[in-house]
């Protein structure tokens, strides 16, 4: 299949993530509360972590394996089978230890049932396995999984999530989801050609790899997780319901672009191992102007509208949620572009050791600083750590190792096009804030005139990509 076609299906993948959270974040917060909206992200993020490590870095290290036979099915086969074979007895050590820490430690003891349900899909890692039809670049079969499985949450959501104290119908939906999803793989996956099979397994040259990946996953995972987890210790249930509402309404924002990054890493990984580094250095650099056309005047528009945004979307319960949403708005622009880099050029290039590197010192950074600012700023404190010290260090080294270790090098005049496009809007809001008093009708015109000019200015700079899209739109 095309890169344009697996652009389109996970863009439309992406934009499906999007719109499930639109419609579901409103309810929800307004339903279950900010208290409990905290408990729930916290159980799930603590169930995540363990994940992490039952999962050994399988994402990232298995697209790029199988990217390099994709058109092989046996070795595709034996692939999947031997890292199947090492994630089963990796998660079973970890399913072990987090029935220990839910039974041992407080904080997790006092809310035991929900991690005993959510806990659920950390067994299921092993055959969670989008990975591998990302690396057969079927994102059409992603795409359709997912839109069914959100729709039939989304009824779910609604029939069973009706007051502030159904908690574990919306954990079970969560799990019926997870666990729905894995049964469409496997069988899916079996249909087309995928055979496990346990003899001739392959398992000692993937352990060592794996490792570094898993490695660069928690460490990640740590500067990602531990703000949740520390301001659910160091704070209250009622900060983490700001910070991760904030998050994950960025995190909706970003998603398209982290997807065309996604759809990247198994092409890119087939052209290194054909050794055809044209069209993988035409490919990066159109990437990453499309990614600075995209984010960087998202993020400009986000800290704008934060405050008339969150009330209306949220609801006002979750007011506290305006200033981290500001402050987390330019870890967006740091966030794709490490994303970018580290996935599209270090990892393609086998250079995962240097963003082991680089995650390990973010993540130890985040360890000292969040308990500094945390207990005394709350949610506000986890997004300035998260934004102002961990963001910048992960862009700034990372992009030093890709200059050190690699031939990739980016023009960088799409970024700044777009950070001066997107200065007009700062006026635009200027005006709409002072004249529209109903924030529905403030946000649609903002975002209209917005984009508008923003679309004129690039025209009127000759920027190749706006003019392919408005003439694929309109011509």
């Amino acid at each position: 299949m095309s890169i344009k076609k697996n652009i389109f299906y996970n863009v439309s993948l992406s934009v499906l993530n999007v719109l499930f959270p639109i419609i579901t974040a409103p309810y929800i917060s307004r339903v279950l509360g900010v208290e409990n909206v905290g408990v729930v992200r916290f159980v799930m993020t603590n169930v995540g972590f363990f994940a992490l490590f039952a999962a050994l870095g399988i994402g990232f290290y298995g697209v790029r394996e199988l990217a390099k036979y994709r058109d092989d099915q046996a070795k595709c086969s034996q692939i999947f089978s031997s890292l199947f074979t090492i994630v089963s007895c990796s998660t079973l050590v970890v399913a072990l230890l987090f029935v220990l820490f839910i039974n041992l430690i407080p904080e997790f003891r006092e809310y035991r049932l929900l991690f005993s349900l959510y806990g659920i899909t950390l067994y299921l890692v092993p055959i969670t396995m989008d990975w591998y039809f990302q690396a057969k670049e079927n994102f059409r079969m992603i795409t359709i999984r997912s839109l069914v499985m959100k729709l039939l949450a989304l009824v779910g959501l609604f029939i069973f999530v009706r007051e502030r104290g159904d908690v574990v119908p919306y954990i079970l939906i969560s799990v019926f989801s997870v666990v729905a999803t894995q049964i469409w793989n496997l069988s899916y996956a079996y249909r087309t050609g995928l055979r496990i099979n346990f003899r001739n397994l392959e398992l000692r040259q993937h352990i060592k790899p794996m490792a570094v990946f898993l490695c660069s996953s928690v460490a990640i995972s740590v500067y990602g997780m531990i703000d949740v987890v520390l301001l659910g210790f160091l704070s209250s249930y009622e900060q983490v319901g700001y910070f991760t509402s904030a998050n994950i309404i960025l995190d909706m924002l970003i998603a398209g672009c982290i997807a065309i990054n996604v759809v990247l890493l198994p092409r890119l990984s087939f052209n290194n191992e054909q050794k055809n580094d044209a069209a993988n250095t035409a490919l990066l650099q159109k990437t990453f102007d499309l990614n600075a056309l995209l984010i960087v005047p998202m993020a400009v528009g986000v800290f704008l509208i934060a405050s008339r945004f969150v009330p209306l979307f949220l609801g006002s319960e979750f007011v506290g949620s305006v200033v981290p949403m500001q402050v987390l708005s330019f870890k967006m622009i740091l966030l794709v572009f490490s994303n970018f880099f580290v996935l599209n050029v270090l990892f393609v290039s086998g250079n995962e050791k240097k963003f082991l590197f680089v995650a390990i010192c973010a993540a130890l950074l985040s360890l000292v600083f969040n308990p500094m600012f945390i207990p005394r700023y709350g949610a506000v404190g986890a997004a300035m750590v998260n934004t102002a010290i961990t963001g910048c260090f992960l862009f700034v080294l990372n992009l030093y190792f890709v200059y050190k270790s690699t031939q990739v090098r980016m023009r960088w005049k799409a970024v700044g096009n777009a950070f001066l496009f997107s200065s007009p809007f700062f006026v635009l809001y200027y005006f709409c804030n002072k004249y529209m008093a109903h924030d529905l009708v403030f946000l649609g015109m903002f975002i209209c005139l917005s984009v508008l000019v923003y679309i004129a200015l690039q025209l009127q700079a000759k920027n190749y990509l706006m003019q392919q899209i408005v003439n694929k739109l309109f011509f």
